[in-house]
């Protein structure tokens, strides 16, 4: 028997099944006990055996859906895709906060005119001498 091919499939299968827990568990046990048949009944057939047997996983997870009624599937993707584009918009948030924050950071790096870059120890001088200094740059 080939459990590495069932198991692939099945979890293929389970992606696309889009319906509730307890539903989804269900159908995946009626789904896994067809494929335990199967490859019982032809243990050399592998991943393609099985999509040959059942069809693609999507198609084969559509068929489980068909006996589902179909409002809790519908209610079940709504749900999905609500999740989905809170989860992209919370990225989407986090994403521009992280940009806002670093151009703040760039920004904070950049020197202005007020800016002093102190090389030598700090000395204490008053108002005056800092205006004089400044006009003696500007000359």
């Amino acid at each position: 028997m080939n459990r590495n091919a069932s198991r692939q499939y099945l979890k293929q299968v389970k992606q696309f099944l889009i319906c509730d827990r307890k539903s989804r568990r269900r159908l995946l046990a009626r789904c896994g006990e067809l494929v335990r048949g199967f490859q019982e009944e032809n243990p050399e057939a592998g991943y393609d055996g099985l999509v040959a047997a059942f069809g693609e996983p999507a198609a084969c997870a559509a068929e489980l859906l068909s006996g589902l009624d179909t409002s809790s599937v519908e209610d079940a993707r709504k749900i999905l895709f609500v999740n989905r584009s809170v989860f992209a918009a919370i990225i989407l948030v986090l994403a521009l906060i992280s940009c806002f924050l670093f151009y703040k950071y760039l920004k904070m790096r950049e020197f202005n005119e007020d800016a002093i870059l102190v090389i030598e120890p700090p000395i204490r001088i008053t108002e005056e001498e800092v205006a004089a200094q400044k006009a003696r740059q500007t000359q």
